[in-house]
């Protein structure tokens, strides 16, 4: 029991650490907190709306994003699922692409396109992911916290972003961005 303790306290003292590095700074303060905006695919056909504030934002340049949004990455808003009305069951359609199947991935039943991604893992709270494209809208979203898989990008980013390289250092950035933010939002 006290080794778990003390590995905890060590983690913990890392991560607040890391977070207090440049590479931490938050993205999500110029979004008003009530904020709800209406979500859907290129078609029409998937609707839904996201409220508040993304816990951070990232862009992935894994093969699996690139195959699922049939495009060079992803860039996705990274919600508590709690703050995304999920759209209509019979509207997406789910799909698994690497075991275990910690990530769900949604495209639109009617035009294909990638629409939203459910991430759960154990010990961790359930999350959303929601692709930049299906918001009407994209100047008022937070920039992107970093680049997650760089070594596969197809091609470079123009921005002054984290370029994370490696499954390791990139899922690593993940769980550290959803640390920084995993309290829940204050009403001040």
């Amino acid at each position: 029991m006290g080794a778990c303790v003390l590995l905890g306290v060590v983690v913990e003292q890392l991560l607040n650490r890391w977070y207090e590095s440049p590479f931490m700074t938050s993205t999500t303060e110029q979004l008003p907190l009530a904020a709800e905006y209406a979500c859907q695919c290129a078609c029409g056909h998937v609707q839904y709306t996201v409220q508040g504030l993304p816990l951070f934002r990232m862009v992935c340049h894994c093969g699996i994003c690139q195959k699922y949004n049939q495009a060079s990455h992803a860039d996705v808003l990274i919600y508590r699922t709690d703050r995304v009305q999920n759209p209509p069951a019979d509207a997406v359609r789910f799909s698994t692409y690497k075991r275990p199947p910690n990530v769900q991935r949604g495209c639109c039943e009617q035009c294909g396109q990638a629409v939203i991604e459910e991430f759960y893992f154990p010990l961790m709270p359930k999350l959303t992911m929601v692709p930049v494209r299906v918001f009407p809208a994209t100047d008022s979203l937070p920039e992107p916290s970093g680049h997650m898989f760089y070594e596969s990008r197809v091609q470079e980013a123009t921005d002054d972003r984290p370029k994370l390289h490696g499954f390791w250092r990139s899922q690593w950035a993940f769980f550290k961005f959803w640390w920084r933010h995993r309290r829940p939002e204050s009403k001040g």
